[in-house]
């Protein structure tokens, strides 16, 4: 995997850019990654808008010189939340990955908690060899229901981002540390609250991942069974908790009995003048509306 590394020091008094590019150069080599580009700004703050050497890796992301970018804290890299925000999206559409060393984050996680729904600890201890990339699937032993194994399908974007990281494996783990060579992440907390405050979303955990998960798919009409049997719960009592429906969905699904009542015949009732001899008698026929 070719890869790009920038760094940033603020001003020239005291500030050597050399020790976080040491700490990248060593990250890099520990993972068998080959950096063909070093991006360094000298003298740059943080709020300045020209960047001499980062405009030239976002330029040069374009042309496609490399497959991700390393970088050492996400300070360091971003001039803002949105120019971040923007920098990520733009990053993702050219296929290239990003990676924070400071943060532990690695853009390639939450894509795979919001396209499978696994949660944090299934994620952290995932081993290759559960991973199925010729039939697209996974398997997981769900220890925290002591029930049998489930296996999640792989969608297009999980599959693609799997793929990528199956390039260069270098453990037995899909997401092993970042500091501590084949050992797991012990936890994201940190890592991912950093992640969170830098695009500027609000009181956003890593388990909600796992909630958008559930909630896309009833969005998208996925049956609340199959939702389930994904998630892995051994009660839908849970996966009802998880699978939240906004007011335009249920203002959608009452709409629906309008159209059913609408397609059905109206009952027979006799004309008013027939009324006077009839009215303690008359009951209206009923019509069937749910079926057999």
């Amino acid at each position: 995997m070719k890869i790009a590394i920038y760094a940033r020091v603020s001003t020239h008094n005291g500030q050597d850019p050399e020790m976080q590019l040491r700490e990248l150069r060593e990250y890099c080599q520990r993972r068998e990654w080959d950096i063909t580009r070093e991006y360094v700004d000298v003298g740059i703050s943080g709020g300045k808008e020209k960047r001499p050497e980062l405009d030239k890796l976002l330029h040069d992301a374009h042309r496609r010189y490399f497959d991700a970018v390393v970088v050492w804290r996400f300070d360091r890299f971003a001039r803002s939340v949105s120019h971040l925000l923007k920098a990520l999206e733009n990053f993702r559409s050219l296929g290239i990955e990003f990676v924070s060393l400071s943060e532990q984050v690695d853009t390639s996680t939450p894509i795979l908690a919001l396209n499978t729904g696994m949660r944090r600890g299934e994620l952290l201890s995932l081993e290759w060899q559960q991973v199925d990339l010729i039939h697209g699937r996974i398997r997981i032993l769900n220890a925290k229901t002591n029930s049998s194994e489930r296996s999640i399908p792989l969608n297009a974007i999980s599959r693609s981002t799997l793929l990528e990281l199956a390039r260069d494996k270098k453990s037995n783990l899909v997401f092993p540390s970042n500091r501590k060579v084949g050992k797991r992440i012990l936890d994201l907390k940190k890592g991912f609250r950093k992640a969170v405050q830098s695009a500027g979303i609000a009181s956003l955990r890593f388990h909600d991942l796992r909630h958008t998960f559930a909630t896309r798919l009833v969005q998208a009409g996925v049956d609340i069974i199959t939702v389930q049997h994904l998630l892995g719960h051994a009660k839908i009592s849970m996966t009802v908790r998880y699978a939240h429906s906004p007011d335009e969905s249920k203002i959608a699904a009452v709409k629906r009995l309008d159209e059913l009542f609408s397609s059905q015949p109206a009952p027979n009732r006799p004309l008013a003048s027939n009324m006077r001899g009839e009215a303690a008698t008359y009951k209206p026929q009923q019509v069937n509306t749910l079926g057999p």
